[in-house]
């Protein structure tokens, strides 16, 4: 899990040098790495965290990362989904529904680094 962790980060820091690397900014989140390894989304650590190399496995210009959260001011999980696509990143963000019959609602958001 730790490595998982560690290679999340290492994906956001791709091309970018470290001095300069803050956070990435994507619509109305934040991702930033936290000091264990794992990634915060506005602060907030996800209850899990996935990656998927999209071509080969180590191929981090074609990669996802999933994660769940809890929005501790309304108490809904949103599932997000981190993809990277020759080198640009968007974030799909799909909100959970109260009930079945509730539309459901989904976000994209382009990303950039914020220095």
């Amino acid at each position: 899990m730790k490595r998982l962790t560690m290679t999340a980060v290492a994906v956001m820091l791709i091309g970018v040098p470290l001095t300069s690397f803050s956070a990435i900014r994507c619509g109305d989140y934040t991702l930033k790495g936290g000091p264990d390894g794992g990634m915060r989304i506005n602060g907030i650590t996800p209850e899990s965290q996935k990656i998927i190399f999209l071509k080969a496995r180590g191929d981090y210009e074609h990669v996802k990362l999933q994660w769940r959260l809890v929005n501790p001011n309304t108490g809904r999980r949103s599932e997000m989904d981190y993809i990277v696509r020759d080198g640009k990143a968007t974030l799909n963000v799909e909100a959970s529904r109260i009930n079945m019959g509730a539309p459901r609602v989904f976000s994209t958001y382009d990303c950039v680094i914020v220095k």
